[in-house]
């Protein structure tokens, strides 16, 4: 099948969008991890505890080297939106307009859906390279 010069700009647009995220999510997931003034401040302001601050920040860096491997891209871009559907929730319950967090929402799944043909052959080998024994019910 032969691409269009309108599906190649919006196939280098969207590589341009996962690096730009990708560089975003890491530098953002490092300051979770190192200083506990910046957005850690914002995590530890609704009373969970400084454990979320690193499990998110953690969360951001897999997150960001998925964005930029190819395979994992659409797969990666789709569990970030579910994930900032949280940062939503969370930038509410302090106060803060939660701006950046939707409009990185919608980024996100404009990726995820961009890429949605290579996150299905993922799941598909994904599922079906399973050992039998995963995918039988137990009866008991």
């Amino acid at each position: 099948m032969t691409r269009t010069r309108f599906q190649r700009l919006l196939d280098r647009v969207t590589l341009g969008v996962r690096v730009l995220l990708s560089v975003g999510f890491a530098a953002s997931g490092a300051m979770m991890l190192v200083e506990p003034d910046g957005l850690g401040k914002l995590v530890d302001g609704i009373g969970v505890g400084s454990w979320l601050r690193f499990a998110t920040g953690r969360l951001q860096i897999v997150g960001a080297v998925g964005l930029v491997v190819p395979v994992l891209a659409g797969a990666a871009a789709a569990a970030w939106a579910a994930m900032m559907i949280g940062a939503v929730i969370v930038e509410i319950a302090s106060g803060t307009p939660p701006i950046a967090a939707t409009v990185v929402f919608v980024l996100l799944s404009w990726i995820a859906g961009r890429l949605r043909r290579r996150t299905r052959v993922l799941l598909d080998i994904v599922f079906t390279n399973l050992p039998r024994w995963t995918l039988r019910t137990r009866e008991r």
